[in-house]
């Protein structure tokens, strides 16, 4: 007999330490890397990627346009420099804290 994933908060922190890769993957091919009113944005291939909250999502744009989602269930998301690059923390809508900081190597 299969046993099914009944945690919901297990689910959620496997959905963002899957964000946190995908986004140092992204952050190791970008050119420019800048944080502007808790929004991170990186410049990539001559376009703007952005991540930032939105409603009670994480959500990725390039230029200004589209609407993917890489979290859902968040209720805060801030970043914050750092001298080797910058820290994300997540605090989930069950309030479940998350932090990760992304190094910038040159």
């Amino acid at each position: 007999m299969l046993k099914s994933i009944s945690n919901q908060s297990d689910i959620h922190e496997l959905s963002i330490q899957q964000f946190f890769q995908h986004l140092r993957n992204e952050v190791m091919q970008a050119t420019d890397i800048r944080i502007v009113a808790n929004k991170l944005l990186l410049e990539s291939n001559g376009a703007t990627v952005s991540f930032e909250l939105y409603q009670e999502l994480i959500r990725r744009q390039v230029n200004g346009l589209g609407h993917e989602i890489y979290v859902r269930g968040v209720k805060d998301f801030s970043l914050a420099p750092l001298s080797y690059g910058f820290q994300i923390i997540i605090t989930s809508t069950e309030g479940d804290t998350f932090e990760k900081d992304i190094i910038l190597y040159e």
